[in-house]
């Protein structure tokens, strides 16, 4: 009897054990026959891999280069030098495309090493602008002494900035491993410390001369540069530049007023084509995308990458569950999203950067047995693009605010209930692009201010009048 007891004891565990063992590998198989085939690329896809921008700029041309080249060989033209350094970031394209570490970039070392002394502001800085005026009010032989160290960076950027075409070119390679364009160090410290020390030294013509010349390039670098990276630092310095220029009203009101129309064409509105991001947000969508499809052919580099970025993605069970083509699909749906904020305006554009925010992640990360691990791939490289969004918007906002304060200026208005009337009359040209939000004016720190302007992480949206 014991034996017969034990005989079916062995019998249920041995079913038991069998259920267990096959119920996952019966899951897997479902997993895998779900998994089994591919879809083809879409049309859209296959149009962003393809697509070439067409460059209309000559080289010998191109501000791009020549900004490139102020950080070059003081003895070697900067043009020519970022041409140089160009051609030696293609080549290292070439090879970081399918590596994730970044191939080293010799040029780099050439860059000059800038000799300024003790800069009196360091960007970030919310109150950059006010700093550098408050600086060389009270110390104009040392604001020479620096200008004079650094005369070389600025030399050579008049040189650029003189440039009246600039265009990012193209970079067939371009990939999550590539180098960004480098800056010149210093220089926004520089320049700004100059416009300053002209207006106090009454040269304001020069220092009128300066900042035409500095805002139009700052705009045609703003529209030329693709690159997320580059966008962000000619936005903010085009920034520092309306920052200036409400400096130099605060300062100089007499000058200012001679000078009224001139400033005024200095802060016209920025036309779309400036200011759109598509070219930035395409940039970035073929880099994932190309990312994801030198994966299905280079497993070298599929598994590096899957097991950089860990967790369930980088077990050797998910590798089978990752569709190449269906991820980059899904990964161009989800950026069409923020192509369709960047093209509307109005109450549309906050809903559309909320879809984008919102419905485009859940649409990337949301739970599928099809493609399981390209989506979690995708929940983990899919980009936030909302910060970008914000820089530009906030630029739009500035200029318009500063613009604003130009108006009051020429009016003669300083009352604070004249203020807040000509803050409504104006209502619709102070519109924030993203909340629609108009300015208030404090005053008990006689500012012009965006409320809660600092919520995405920006510097605060406001100006002084007095």
């Amino acid at each position: 009897m014991v034996n017969r007891h034990f005989s079916i004891a062995l019998r249920v565990f041995g079913l038991a054990s069998a259920v267990l063992i096959a119920l996952p590998v019966m899951c897997y198989c479902i997993l895998f026959l779900i998994n089994l085939k591919d879809d083809p690329l879409s049309p859209r896809v296959e149009t962003l891999l393809s697509a070439k921008p067409v460059s209309t700029v000559e080289a010998a041309h191109n501000g791009y280069f020549a900004w490139i080249g102020v950080v070059g060989p003081e003895d070697q033209d900067p043009n020519a030098w970022g041409q140089r350094w160009f051609d030696a970031v293609l080549a290292v394209d070439k090879v970081s495309k399918t590596s994730l570490s970044t191939s080293g970039l010799a040029i780099n070392k050439e860059k000059r090493k800038e000799d300024q002394g003790s800069l009196p502001c360091k960007p970030p800085n919310d109150d950059l602008a006010r700093c550098l005026f408050g600086w060389v009010d009270a110390n104009p032989d040392a604001a020479h002494s620096i200008l004079q160290k650094g005369s070389v960076t600025l030399e050579r950027a008049d040189k650029a900035v003189s440039y009246t075409e600039y265009q990012e070119p193209w970079r067939p390679d371009y990939s999550l491993s590539s180098y960004s364009s480098p800056s010149p160090n210093g220089w926004i410290i520089l320049s700004g410390i100059r416009f300053a020390l002209a207006a106090k030294e009454g040269r304001h013509d020069e220092a009128m001369d300066q900042m035409a010349r500095e805002i139009a390039f700052h705009t045609r670098q703003l529209q030329g540069d693709v690159a997320f990276a580059d966008k962000t630092v000619a936005t903010h310095n085009l920034s520092t530049r309306y920052r200036l220029i409400n400096q130099y009203l605060l300062r100089h009101p007499e000058p200012a007023k001679a000078h009224a129309d001139r400033i005024s064409e200095m802060l016209a509105p920025l036309p779309k084509e400036v200011t759109s991001l598509e070219p930035s947000i395409a940039l970035e969508e073929r880099v994932i995308i190309a990312a994801l499809l030198i994966m299905k052919e280079n497993k070298d580099y599929k598994n590096a990458l899957l097991d950089d970025l860990g967790g369930v993605a980088g077990s050797a069970w998910s590798r089978a569950f990752l569709l190449f083509n269906t991820t980059a699909n899904e990964c161009a749906s989800a950026m069409d999203r923020w192509i369709h904020a960047n093209g509307v305006s109005g109450s549309a554009y906050h809903d559309a950067i909320v879809d984008a925010q919102t419905n485009a992640v859940e649409q990337v990360t949301g739970f599928k047995l099809r493609n399981l691990t390209g989506h979690w791939l995708l929940a983990t490289a899919y980009p936030s693009l909302f910060s970008f969004f914000v820089r530009r918007d906030n630029l739009l906002a500035l200029r318009a605010l500063v613009a604003f304060r130009v108006r009051l200026f020429e009016r003669g208005i300083v009352d604070p209930s004249a203020i807040e009337q000509a803050i409504r009359a104006d209502r619709d040209t102070l519109m924030h692009p993203y909340d629609e939000n108009t300015p208030i004016f404090d005053k008990e720190k006689h500012e012009l201010k965006f409320l809660n302007s600092t919520t995405f992480g920006d510097q605060e949206l406001a100006i002084q009048t007095l």
